[in-house]
């Protein structure tokens, strides 16, 4: 079985590199033993709405699927979400696959990504190195090391690091690296590379934010100008959309939301000024894969930190909020938020935009006026 396996990550891997070297995409590549997941889930938000605006080529990611071994990335930058097994069914989708990249070689570029963002897990020690030196990473992102894999070839967490470190060895010369720099062995990788290294403190979401806005920055963004992408209501409507009327203030954020959004959308609430509370209205994020308890337990954390009151709205958040401050969906939510809102307040209303948090801003601003956005 093993054999079976390294065989069919030999073949992945060839046409893997096949593609890149037809196409020539941008790769930011990320690992750690902690958190990866989680910042890929946060740079994936900004690139996600980089792209909407039109600002980016396409991009392509593993992290909603969370495919980031050594076959699920091969798998990824060809396309496909459906892992290959060592069966018949396996079979059939590695021919389709075959013929679909090959057919994909003698199409435009402008028909592939123009960037891949991708996850890099390992399960067993030489894994990075075959992974690392296929993609070739312009983006590396190394969240922290620790006691992972132990039993897989790697006896000490000295063997982690190394193996981690192989996609920093990979990393272009004219790159990125991006280091945590609360971790002992991710900061010593800095000096594995020729790159550009920014140590990044922090972690969770938190973390999330710094290393997304150094990926936009290294694509040529502005920290201003990637503010100005995430809340512009001249670009999209609902963009931190500025309601007056009915003795209170609304800010209309709610064409969509990442947890990137959702943390600036609260510092914006936060810097409002009011004669009133602060109140933070927010929906649940969709899309957040196997982190989006996390995701949502840290926005809820910070969000108490933001605003005077704050209401949870969908099941994420009703593990946070309730009994108090919670409803289920958004109908509910409208029906009852007359009761926290009062005169000289500012109320922020955020969230998925499958999750209709359009109703609670109808519902508190019939009559309003809209100014745009901040």
């Amino acid at each position: 079985m093993i054999r079976t396996r390294r065989i069919l990550e030999m073949y992945l891997n060839a046409l893997a590199r096949l593609t890149l070297f037809r196409f020539r995409p941008k790769i930011v590549a990320i690992t750690g033993s902690v958190g990866k997941t989680t910042t890929i889930t946060v740079i994936n938000g900004l690139l996600t709405d980089l792209s909407e605006s039109k600002t980016i080529d396409s991009f392509r990611t593993n992290a909603s699927n969370n495919m980031n071994g050594t076959v699920g990335v091969f798998l990824t930058v060809l396309g496909s979400n459906r892992f290959v097994g060592p069966n018949l069914s396996g079979l059939r989708e590695l021919v389709r696959l075959t013929v679909t990249t090959l057919y994909q070689l003698f199409k435009p570029r402008s028909t592939y990504p123009g960037l891949l963002l991708l996850e890099c897990g390992i399960s067993g020690k030489g894994e990075m190195r075959r992974m690392a030196t296929a993609i070739k990473p312009n983006v590396v992102i190394v969240t922290t090391v620790g006691h992972a894999h132990l039993e897989k070839g790697m006896a000490t967490v000295r063997d982690v690091a190394k193996e981690k470190s192989e996609l920093v060895l990979a990393c272009k010369c004219e790159g990125l690296v991006i280091l945590g720099a609360d971790n002992e062995w991710t900061r010593g990788m800095a000096e594995l590379t020729k790159a550009t290294v920014h140590l990044v403190e922090g972690r969770g979401v938190a973390f999330g934010v710094r290393v997304a806005k150094l990926v936009a920055g290294w694509l040529g963004f502005a920290e201003s100008t990637i503010l100005t992408l995430l809340h512009s209501p001249a670009k999209a409507p609902h963009r931190l959309e500025r309601i007056e009327g009915n003795g209170f203030l609304v800010i209309d954020d709610t064409f969509n939301a990442n947890p990137l959004s959702m943390k600036l959308a609260l510092d914006t609430l936060q810097a409002e000024r009011c004669t009133g509370r602060k109140v933070a209205v927010l929906g649940q994020m969709k899309e957040l894969g196997s982190s989006s308890q996390q995701l949502h337990k840290e926005i809820a954390d910070y969000s108490r930190t933001k605003a005077d009151i704050v209401l949870g709205v969908g099941e994420e958040f009703g593990r946070l909020y309730e009994p108090d401050g919670f409803y289920k969906d958004s109908a509910e939510c409208a029906l009852n938020i007359g009761k926290w809102v009062g005169k000289g307040d500012c109320v922020l209303v955020k969230g998925s935009h499958s999750v209709g948090m359009l109703r609670v801003v109808e519902a508190l601003t019939e009559g309003g006026e809209r100014n745009g956005g901040s």
